[in-house]
């Protein structure tokens, strides 16, 4: 099933993961530089996916902190049950890249600067640090077009992980700078929350799409 545009859900802004074994990133399918030479003059946006209807505070969120840092349109998609494709059975939770697998299949659009988000309670996994099923509050594909983030670890975190994983579709890696908003979350997501926002290397970037 396709995923489908709720027109009335329709939000303007008006001002403007990856290495390996990472848990707030992904494995990339191909390494990608910030999209701001060819891309300068595209408008950037975030297509919202509600999979398996997160609660309203969640949505919340996750648009909230978008629009706090990034000058970009935001159109809510309708909610979509999550694809039982991505169940994993023995954990009893869902394989993250079978996700942005699906969302990139269901919900992607022709165009490096739109960026599809999916945003769900339900727990979400994959393969990292040497454990073939590691939870994790989010993924992305480095330079990709698709995102996810779950809030079953943190509610409080998935906003702020939800522009972190923004910023690894745009091509940011993880960043060593303590405060930064691409720092590594290290299985807690602690400095992702406690976030100064995203340190001056970083901003430099992808400042075409910042506030």
């Amino acid at each position: 099933m396709k995923c489908f545009r709720r027109l009335t859900g329709f939000t303007l802004l008006f001002t403007v993961l990856l290495g390996s074994g990472c848990q707030l990133g992904a494995p990339a399918a191909a390494q990608a530089k910030p999209a701001t030479a060819e891309a300068v003059n595209e408008r950037l946006v975030f297509l919202l996916v509600p999979i398996q209807n997160p609660r309203k505070q969640v949505r919340e969120d996750v648009e909230k902190s978008l629009r706090e840092f990034y000058t970009a349109d935001i159109r809510w998609l309708d909610n979509v049950a999550i694809p039982q494709s991505a169940y994993y059975e023995p954990r009893r939770r869902y394989r993250s890249e079978k996700l942005l697998e699906w969302l990139q299949a269901e919900c992607a659009q022709d165009s490096k600067t739109t960026k599809v988000v999916g945003a769900t309670e339900k727990d979400i996994s994959t393969t990292a640090h040497g454990v073939h099923d590691y939870g994790i509050m989010g993924l992305a594909y480095m330079g990709g077009t698709t995102c996810v983030v779950s809030s079953y670890r943190s509610k409080r975190r998935v906003g702020p992980v939800a522009v972190h994983e923004a910023g690894h579709t745009l091509g940011l890696e993880h960043c060593p700078n303590k405060g930064c908003l691409m720092r590594d979350g290290e299985g807690t997501g602690a400095d992702i929350v406690n976030h100064k926002g995203f340190c001056s290397k970083c901003r430099s970037r992808i400042s075409t799409w910042l506030r």
